[in-house]
């Protein structure tokens, strides 16, 4: 919905609400889920804050869920760790997930 508003101040202040709703999420499945979503909508905003928000809450939740659904959750939010940290943030990414493969096959 966030994206055919027309102005930038609306869709962010949609996603904000909606972020709001997404970390209200008890389960930690449908959490980390809806919070995927709303991250993936932020990366064309100038709202690195709000991102930085998001992102402490999804990676809290990725504890709370199984590793095969961390894993798919990790790849749909690719782009926004790329837009975030650009190469170097998806080697340390890939790394990790190399080490906790390894911890944990």
């Amino acid at each position: 919905m966030a994206e055919h508003l027309p102005e930038a101040d609306e869709r962010q202040k949609v996603l904000q609400e909606a972020l709001e709703l997404a970390q209200s999420i008890e389960d930690a499945d449908f959490r980390a889920r809806a919070l995927t979503n709303v991250a993936s909508h932020f990366v064309d905003l100038d709202a690195s804050n709000l991102l930085e928000v998001i992102l402490d809450d999804w990676l809290g939740t990725l504890q709370d869920i199984d590793r095969p659904e961390s894993l798919r959750l990790t790849i749909q939010t690719i782009d926004l760790f790329a837009s975030l940290g650009g190469t170097d943030t998806l080697v340390e990414i890939a790394e990790s997930i190399n080490v906790v493969g390894q911890w944990w096959p």
